[in-house]
């Protein structure tokens, strides 16, 4: 009996040590678990921050190329606009030089700057002039505007001409008879349809009767609109 409590005792605490292991090597699994499960919600927050990194280099790469490709378009933009408003100040000297000796400053005129932003026109750096000069001018650059969207398939400019005002501001006779050759002939060879109406009560004589003439004349004291 005592030797079967003596291996029973022996039993016991080799059992309890056994189990003692256990515990240790359970709560180390737990522990083991739980950092296992930290590393991979960290890997996935890695992996997360890493995607992000990677789509921001991503967008980064592609601002760089748009951010290239409109300064090229801006730099061909200027180009283009600097190429336009060179040929239309040109056409725009040509037309006003065949104003004669109306005008002197246009006659010999060798530059024409106009500004839409300040409602601005310069012959020659000069933006006064008298009043029927600056009809002649302002219609001049509204017909080299016209003629440059002729020449040009690429400006987008409406092909329609309206002039309703060139005998303001005391214009003479012979003045707007010259103005309405000079828009016929710069006029002439286009193929492309556009319009242009001018009202005159000073038609030139070689156009009156022409097919560029709409309607009878006027004489002064018949009216279009007869009333009573």
């Amino acid at each position: 009996l005592s030797s079967l409590r003596s291996e029973h005792k022996s039993l016991l605490i080799i059992n309890n040590d056994r189990m003692l292991e256990v515990t240790k090597l359970s709560i180390q699994l737990g522990s083991v678990k739980e950092k296992i499960e930290q590393l991979n919600s960290k890997a996935k927050l890695v992996s997360s921050v890493q995607g992000l990194q990677d789509r921001k280099n991503d967008l980064q790469v592609e601002i760089s190329a748009l951010s290239d490709e409109m300064a090229q378009i801006q730099g061909r933009l200027a180009s283009r606009r600097q190429s336009l408003e060179r040929s239309i100040s040109d056409r725009t000297v040509s037309l006003i030089r065949q104003d004669y000796d109306y005008e002197t400053a246009f006659s010999v005129a060798k530059k024409f700057r106009f500004s839409f932003q300040d409602d601005m026109m310069l012959v020659d750096d000069v933006s006064r002039f008298s009043a029927s000069s600056e009809i002649i001018l302002k219609n001049s650059f509204h017909l080299a505007l016209l003629l440059e969207s002729l020449a040009d398939e690429n400006m987008r400019y409406p092909r329609i001409l309206l002039l309703d005002n060139i005998e303001d501001k005391g214009m003479v006779e012979e003045r707007s008879q010259n103005f309405q050759n000079v828009l016929v002939q710069a006029l002439e060879g286009y193929k492309q349809d556009f319009q242009v109406i001018m009202t005159t009560s000073m038609i030139a004589p070689n156009l009156e009767g022409t097919p560029y003439c709409v309607g009878r004349f006027y004489p002064k004291g018949d009216h279009t609109l007869e009333f009573g």
